[in-house]
């Protein structure tokens, strides 16, 4: 069994910081100390192997999106890297995962998301395009409201 699989089994996460450093969380234990930093080489690699193919992956997941699988990989928690390597996370959900943050850094842009295409009222930021009609007391654009971001505004809704 390898440095990387027996700190994961020992519940440790472990993330490549950059290509000569690690960080394991929760710290292990000082006696564990010398031993890691003699396999520390070992541990690099294999998590770059690792990063490698899940790079291959998101890189097909986010083949359509206006994101790099760099990015996503960014955005993922050590944990979830963790459940990856375990077979837990599925190419499905990291397909979702990317779509979703693509769709947050376009909307934080003011980009409207091309299902929202009903006019609707929010309540905190007036009308909003959605993809659904109504009057809401809360809205997806909120999140750009408090940074100062922009808000597209669908303007008033033509007679028939």
């Amino acid at each position: 069994m390898n440095a990387l699989t027996q700190l994961r089994e020992a519940g440790h996460s472990v993330k490549l910081l950059d290509s000569n450093q690690i960080f394991v969380y929760p710290t292990p234990p000082t006696e564990w100390v010398p031993e890691l930093r003699a396999m520390k080489p070992q541990i690099i690699e294999a998590l770059k192997s690792e990063q490698h193919s899940l790079t291959e992956v998101l890189g097909v997941a986010v083949s359509n999106l206006p994101i790099s699988s760099g990015e996503v990989i960014e955005a993922l928690a050590p944990e979830d890297i963790e459940d990856w390597h375990k077979g837990f996370l599925t190419i499905e959900t990291l397909q979702a995962f990317a779509g979703s943050l693509s769709q947050q850094r376009q909307m934080a842009q003011g980009i409207v998301p091309d299902h929202y295409t009903e006019r609707a009222i929010c309540k905190g930021c007036g009308p909003v395009w959605l993809w659904f009609s109504g009057v809401v007391d809360g809205c997806p654009w909120c999140w750009n409201k408090v940074p100062g971001r922009p808000i597209p505004n669908p303007g008033p809704k033509p007679l028939d």
